[in-house]
């Protein structure tokens, strides 16, 4: 109700603040209008003063018109005029031209003879200098051979460093490929029992057929917590002894409860799966005895079998029940130690495997190897995942190695490229060096034929100053004549250009008035385009005002309704609180009630409190007597279960199994005398191997796989060997028949291209075709037949160009790209080849890379690349059979 009150109190301060708003809108609303009228009116001013000044701009405009024209034609008078003008001084100037030339030819040749004598004297200096440049050149050049020599040094200590690397990359490819055999060894041995345990394979028939029908019925599996051996963990120390010391129950199944096991084995009776013996979870309990500390170790006790292994703490009553009762010792003489100390009442196990059962009854003697036990697989199969995870770990650090190294032999390799660059650098020094040497040599004897030429030069420069002096003469007077003349054609341009000059004048006079008019029209046009930006933002101005006085009057009328509102809110609160109060005097009665029915219960729960004692006194009587049956009942099954172990350790049977075998004996003596000769005639066979069967049907099927892979290898051996022979033989007869017909082209093309001679192909090992080499013999006209390598350049090259015609003659291709193959060959050999060219280009399209015009002139299309500005190149191609159709036209 405050807060109410409260909020009423500031929407009334709300309704005056809002007053005082909308008053002050208002206010702006008038002031804006008055602004927005005054604009409007400096607007029509400004637009009626444009009007006259573009008026006044255009009459200017026509009046510069009318003046450029009177000064073009004052100014193209005064153009001829001085074009007469120059016309006369040229001919003075090259008058005086000609007479300077005869002059300076005369001083020319008295300079030329003393030139003559300074040159002989500064070739005489130059050929001085050039025999110590000489002497320079030569010492550069034993400086880089030196440098040739560090490099070659340099490389080779490199290159020994490279096959120390590549020694170390192969002994790392065989650790890689060696850990990578041992890792898939492992691998597949880790398959091998993976598979083994999945199938299930060691396991009584009737647990395997259990497993295997659980992973295909759902609501079998949830019933099934799983086998005794898959929910423990036991040190490979302890895996003998624990394996023996529960025997075949390392294949009892643990169910959830026993409703689980009772449909189970509905499930395997139905099926006809077998018998299983099962261990639900919520009845079996831990029977574990406990040792002292003293005789553990007086006795070699290492523990208990439920505290040598490692399981979930949800099976510890399961665990407790199967191995809380059984002793693990080191060895058997500990175990006759410990079975008299706890007066023969339990089993002890050595590490051996050897047994001390209940009541002093030893087993003992030779077991098989321990690979074959189902505990074993479980620990072989962790080693193996422990032993592939460390081998891959050790792949990747040799895989890493290997990268390493292969990084450093590229860092050696470019290192190695960058020693045999810069001896390639300096062999070209070197080479430089020799050419300029060379070069000097020869500027040297060209000095001492210059200082001979140089005396026969003297003798025909006389000859030549007789003529000179007439010559001279007759232009003087020529160029007086003219220079009267070019003084009137002065005075005459003088007299036009005064009258240019003052037209020109009133021209600028008038260009300047016409050019304030226009800066004052643009001045004009800006300020008009600002004043209608003002004005536009002064509407916008204008129309936010009035929104926002409409929208301080609509929250106005809302503040008023919500005072409204309140006040009948207010008005209802305070009817709710009268009819609170009454309700809460109701309840003071009730509570009041309430305390008198409290005692009295209180009173009742008393006498029921003593009547609850005297229960719990028969109770606890009842619980005694109840202690003592558990008493005997964990005797008789302590015995009940020493039966069951010597059942299942001697006959390898369950409880169930043995009632089926159940007979009725005449005769206990001869029955006893039977089962020791049974017995004895079993020890005879030695040990059984329970996975031997399943290991021999895989082996066996490997086996017959792997022969089978084996005949499948042989048969397509000894097929693609008869393909391959069939293949040769076809090679050799199509290398043949090509061969002959290339050997003939050759020698035709070869003879055509020559203009003579002629040339063979010949293989190097007739018996060998496939494999052998070919050497290509030619005999160009005049000479003896030789080998293709001691041939010319060009005549290489032309022979090249015969055996790719020859080709060409006997499979034709698409297209050829000949990349400046002439340009070795003289103009005689250019002509002889492309006419040949031309032949085949009907079936073939050649493309031609070339600088000689004689192939240039055969082409259909020419492409040339040009560089019209610097940087930007540019294509530019011709079809010549398209141009010569026009000519021939």
């Amino acid at each position: 109700l405050a807060l109410l009150k409260e909020q009423k109190k500031f929407h009334i301060k709300d309704i005056d603040r809002l007053k005082t708003e909308v008053k002050d809108l208002e206010k702006e609303l008038i002031d804006l209008g008055d602004a927005d009228g005054s604009m409007l009116e400096q607007h029509r001013d400004m637009e009626m003063r444009l009007k006259v000044l573009r008026d006044e701009l255009a009459s200017y405009e026509i009046r510069l018109s009318e003046m450029d024209s009177t000064v073009q034609s004052k100014q193209n008078a005064i153009e001829v005029a001085r074009e007469q003008s120059m016309e006369l001084l040229n001919r003075i100037t090259d008058k005086k031209g000609q007479i300077n030339g005869i002059e300076s030819f005369e001083n020319n040749i008295n300079k030329r003879i003393a030139e003559i004598k300074k040159q002989i004297h500064i070739l005489e200096d130059e050929k001085d200098a050039g025999i110590d440049l000489l002497r320079d050149i030569e010492l550069m050049k034993c400086k880089e051979e030196d440098r040739i020599i560090k490099y070659n040094r340099l490389l080779s200590d490199l290159k020994l460093k490279d096959n120390e690397d590549k020694l170390e990359l192969n002994r790392l490819y065989e650790k890689i490929n060696k850990n990578k055999a041992e890792l898939q060894g492992n691998i597949s041995n880790y398959g091998l029992l993976k598979n083994m345990q999945e199938a299930y394979e060691g396991y009584y028939r009737s647990v395997k057929n259990l497993m295997l029908a659980c992973e295909k019925d759902g609501e079998l599996k949830k019933r099934l917590v799983g086998i005794v051996a898959d929910l423990l963990k036991v040190d490979a120390k302890y895996e003998r002894a624990i394996d023996i010391a529960l025997g075949g129950s390392l294949q009892n199944v643990v169910t959830w409860n026993e409703r689980d096991a009772k449909f189970i084995i509905s499930f395997l009776r139905n099926r006809g799966l077998g018998r299983v013996t099962f261990l639900p979870l919520s009845i079996i309990k831990d029977r574990s005895i406990y040792i002292a500390q003293e005789d553990r170790k007086r006795y070699g006790i290492l523990g208990l079998g439920s505290e040598l292994v490692d399981y979930d703490t949800k099976f510890s009553g399961i665990i407790g029940y199967l191995l809380g009762r059984i002793i693990i010792v080191e060895d058997l003489d500990y175990a006759v130690s410990a079975a008299k100390r706890f007066d023969y009442s339990y089993r002890i196990v050595t590490l051996g495997g050897d047994i001390i059962n209940p009541g002093g009854a030893m087993t003992g003697g030779s077991l098989p190897k321990i690979g074959g036990t189902l505990l074993n697989r479980k620990h072989r199969i962790g080693d193996l995942e422990k032993r592939i995870n460390r081998l891959s770990g050790t792949q990747r650090e040799l895989e890493e190695q290997k990268v390493a190294l292969e990084v450093k032999m590229e860092k050696n390799q470019e290192k190695l490229n960058s020693y045999e660059e810069g001896l390639q650098k300096v062999s070209i020094e070197a080479i430089k060096l020799e050419n300029e040497a060379e070069k000097h040599a020869e500027r040297l004897r060209g000095y001492s034929e210059s200082i001979e030429k140089y005396g026969d030069e003297v003798e025909g420069l006389n000859l030549e100053l007789g003529n000179i002096q007439n010559t001279r003469e007759i232009l003087k007077r020529e160029i007086e004549t003219l220079e009267v003349d070019s003084g009137l054609t002065k005075k005459t341009i003088e007299q036009f250009m005064l009258e240019f000059e003052r037209e020109r004048q009133l021209r600028e006079e008038l260009a300047r008035k016409a050019t304030d008019m226009q800066i004052e029209v643009s001045l004009l046009e800006d300020r008009l385009g600002t004043k209608e930006n003002e004005l536009g933002k002064l509407h916008e101005n204008l129309k936010a005002k009035t929104q926002l006085r409409e929208s301080k009057q609509d929250e106005y009328v809302q503040v008023e309704e919500a005072i409204k509102d309140m006040g009948q809110r207010i008005l209802a609160i305070k009817e709710d609180m009268e009819k609170t109060s009454r309700l809460l005097e109701d309840k003071e009665k009730n509570i009041k009630s309430l305390r008198v029915r409290k005692d009295d219960l209180m009173d009742e729960l008393y006498q029921q409190q003593l009547e609850l004692n005297e229960i719990n006194e028969k109770h606890r009587i009842l619980e005694e007597k109840r202690n003592d049956w558990n008493i005997k009942k964990a005797r008789y099954e302590v015995r009940l279960q020493g039966l069951m172990e010597r059942l299942m350790e001697n006959y390898e049977l369950e409880y169930e199994g043995a009632l089926e075998l159940l007979i009725q004996l005449d005769d206990l003596e001869d029955a006893y005398g039977e089962v020791k000769t049974l017995k004895r005639r079993i020890k005879n066979l030695g040990s059984v191997n329970l996975n031997s069967i399943a290991e021999y049907d895989n082996i066996s099927n490997r086996l017959e796989f792997m022969n089978g892979q084996y005949d499948d290898l042989i048969s397509a051996k000894q097929d693609l060997q008869g393909v391959i022979l069939d293949m040769e033989d076809r090679m050799k007869i199509q290398f043949v028949s090509s061969f002959d017909r290339i050997a003939k082209n050759f020698n035709e093309v070869f003879s055509i291209l020559f203009d003579g001679g002629r040339a063979n192909l010949v293989l190097e090992d007739e018996q060998n075709i496939l494999t052998c080499g070919i050497e290509i013999e030619a005999q160009p006209p005049g000479k003896k037949l030789q080998n293709l390598s001691l041939l010319s350049g060009g005549e290489k090259a032309l022979t090249a160009v015969a055996l790719l015609f020859a080709i060409f003659q006997v499979k034709p291709a698409p297209f050829c790209v000949l990349d400046e193959i002439d340009a070795a060959l003289d103009e005689s050999n250019i002509n002889r080849y492309t006419n040949y060219l031309k032949t085949l280009s009907d079936d073939i399209q050649f493309i031609m890379i070339t600088h000689r015009k004689g192939t240039m002139e055969i082409a259909d299309v020419l492409y040339g690349v040009t560089m019209e500005e610097e940087g930007i190149s540019k294509i530019v191609s011709v079809k010549l059979t398209d141009d010569l159709d026009e000519l021939a036209s």
